[in-house]
């Protein structure tokens, strides 16, 4: 959120082609440099730096990551801080940006709907629009700062025009839906396995029509150009590859499907990229000795099954926004009544019951399937999920609606034979975490009050407002684990997890009597001071019992 928040602001403020804007550099990405420089040290001196600690050591990362991902080829796809740069330029609010991705939300509820209604009829129409409205992790996405929501939209509507286009067969509708291909691949480059997969079915249409297949093709491929050529342009203007967007895919790739034996499998293999890189360079060539690496294809197998199950699991798994965490603070998440939990099954069961309708659906279906690969061919996470989400609500709605239909027919067999799939199915898709994993992580209890409440804490202090300091932090405090509340001495810590949140909020409820005092609240501050103690002993408790 922050890289493309920043790039953003670059483009508003005079880089319309973004010749200033070098890769992202989070830990990983240093790591990952740190393990190149320990396994190639001349490379330092390549750089330009002697590698030590502090400012010399970031900037020889960002170096050598600018070199990786080519220069001044894009590093992410560009079209998202594109948008970002005009909304800042008519206004630095970042709020802007969460109103014109509402009102995208919007859209793809309208979307959903229409294309429901096409394919299944009118009642399983207003059933989609209906659960599109009332799923959470949809309404969530549209107030982050990622471009999740944009995705969502342009794989809904890239789907309801190439499926106009093939019903209609004129040239400007197939144009329309190239354009509209071409732009997504600005957005987020996976968008070309769509277009792949329409040429295909294209292909498939008209096979016995050879002046038909042409023209459509050719109208699709003039849209994909015309969509494409803002990239081309600038492009040039900056000397690299004409089409070279998102030019770190192959390093993204080896990272989420290499093989390091002492890494999860949920884990990034930081080093073997490292090395990868090291031996191929950081080009196409990356994704083929990813999957050398591992040991056998048995090995590989596994992994791209866990991604899989992981894919179609409830749990909306987290990487730069949690979900889970959101819903603490937004009583409109919490009380929306469907996620994956409900939708996973009876989706499952739709996409067998619409095979027999594969013929008029089957723009739906691809959608569907191409995110689903990258969540298996990349990561199951939570907004990588999102547009099949989108693309699976129609065939939930019109397992509801069936089922219903069997109900008012009496077509008992048909109805509990459904019902047990749905179940089955749900069994599946809704197991229990592994290794009671938590839902909500360490780190996204822990980020809200370093990034949003320390600077109002702090600005509260130094201008000797102790009650507004104290103010914000009992705001902060309110949404702490409710596992805290119960343990103590007698009910220690039971985790890493559990003791590293005990000590660090009983720092902050030590931090908070504090403050409390200089507010003149004595009794208040004495209350912390026992949550403190006792969030303490648990710890030690939970010391003591591991040393026995």
């Amino acid at each position: 959120m922050s890289y493309f928040d920043s790039w953003g602001r670059k483009i508003a403020n005079g880089d319309l082609l973004s010749e200033h804007v070098g890769p992202p550099l989070h830990g990983w990405h240093r790591y990952m440099a740190q393990r190149y420089f320990e396994q190639n040290p001349d490379e330092l001196h390549a750089i330009g730096t002697d590698g030590g600690k502090g400012a010399q050591s970031i900037e020889a990362a960002r170096a050598l990551w600018d070199r990786w991902v080519g220069g001044k080829r894009f590093c992410q796809d560009p079209l998202y801080p594109y948008l970002l740069g005009l909304t800042y330029k008519l206004s630095p609010d970042v709020r802007l940006v969460f109103v014109w991705q509402m009102l995208v939300g919007v859209l793809i509820n309208v979307l959903v709907y229409l294309l429901a209604r096409r394919f299944f009829g009118e009642l399983p129409g207003v059933l989609a629009g209906l659960l599109a409205c009332l799923y959470s992790p949809l309404l969530h996405s549209e107030l982050i700062l990622l471009r999740e929501t944009l995705i969502v939209f342009a794989a809904m509507g890239v789907v309801y025009l190439t499926d106009t286009a093939s019903r209609r067969n004129k040239f400007l509708w197939w144009m329309l839906s190239g354009l509209t291909m071409g732009l997504s691949v600005l957005l987020k480059s996976h968008f070309a396995l769509f277009a792949i997969g329409t040429f295909g079915l294209i292909a498939l249409q008209y096979r016995r029509k050879p002046k038909v297949l042409m023209r459509s093709l050719g109208a699709v491929i003039a849209g994909l150009l015309l969509g494409l050529s803002p990239l081309v342009a600038r492009n040039v203007a900056v000397a690299v590859p004409l089409l070279s967007t998102g030019s770190s895919g192959g390093i993204i790739f080896s990272v989420l499907n290499a093989y390091e034996p002492s890494v999860k499998q949920e884990d990034f293999r930081l080093t073997t990229t490292a090395r990868i890189i090291e031996q191929t360079g950081s080009g196409s060539s990356m994704i083929f000795q990813a999957v050398r690496s591992h040991p056998g294809p048995l090995s590989y197998l596994r992994l791209l099954w866990w991604k899989f199950s992981t894919g179609w699991g409830w749990y909306e798994k987290p990487d730069n926004a949690n979900f889970y965490y959101y819903r603490l603070h937004s009583s409109v998440l919490r009380y929306m009544p469907l996620t994956f939990f409900i939708l996973g099954p009876l989706s499952i069961v739709g996409l067998a019951l619409g095979m027999r309708d594969l013929h008029r659906v089957r723009y739906l279906y691809l959608q569907v399937l191409v995110n689903l690969l990258i969540l298996v061919f990349f990561f199951p996470v939570a907004r990588y999920r999102l547009p099949m989400a989108a693309g699976l609500i129609p065939f939930a709605a019109m397992t509801l609606v069936q089922m219903l239909r069997w109900a008012m027919s009496a077509q008992r067999r048909k109805l509990l034979a459904a019902a047990a799939c749905v179940v089955l199915v749900g069994a599946w898709t809704g197991r229990a975490l592994p290794g009671n994993q938590p839902i909500i992580r360490a780190a996204d209890y822990k980020a809200p009050y370093e990034f949003y409440y320390t600077p109002l804490i702090a600005e509260a202090m130094n201008g000797g407002q102790w009650q507004q300091a104290a103010d914000a932090i009992a705001e902060y405090l309110r949404y702490e684990p409710e596992f805290l509340r119960s343990i103590g001495p007698s009910r220690p810590a039971w985790s890493n997890f559990e003791i590293g949140l005990a000590e660090f909020y009983g720092r902050m409820h030590d931090f908070y009597a504090k403050v409390l005092e200089k507010a003149g609240h004595r009794d208040l501050a004495v209350d912390e001071r026992r949550i403190a103690r006792r969030l303490a002993g648990a710890t030690q408790a939970f010391r003591r019992e591991n040393q026995q």
